[in-house]
């Protein structure tokens, strides 16, 4: 995965990327006591696409709901515009 992020997120390379993926789903999915919330695309092996979201406690009105703020949705230049992640 870190690899991935690496690619597909240039700017974040180095000691920031392993910190920042902590943070932002390991560490607030345990804080929540859910699990982490990050979906792959894998083609031939190979990871192409992912989304990921951390998850957070909202507030409506009285309720509390558990959800999440979806962030780092990237596919690979190489997998865009082939409908990755569809039935056909």
């Amino acid at each position: 995965i870190l690899a991935f992020q690496a690619e597909g997120f240039p700017d974040r390379r180095g000691p920031v990327l392993p910190r920042r993926w902590r943070w932002a789903f390991v560490d607030s999915a345990r804080r929540l006591g859910v699990e982490p919330r990050v979906w792959l695309c894998r083609d031939e092996g190979a990871l192409v696409g992912q989304m990921a979201s951390i998850p957070i406690k909202l507030k409506v009105g009285d309720t509390i709901c558990d959800t999440g703020w979806l962030v780092d949705s990237m596919v690979l230049p190489s997998h865009r515009h082939k409908a990755i992640a569809t039935d056909s």
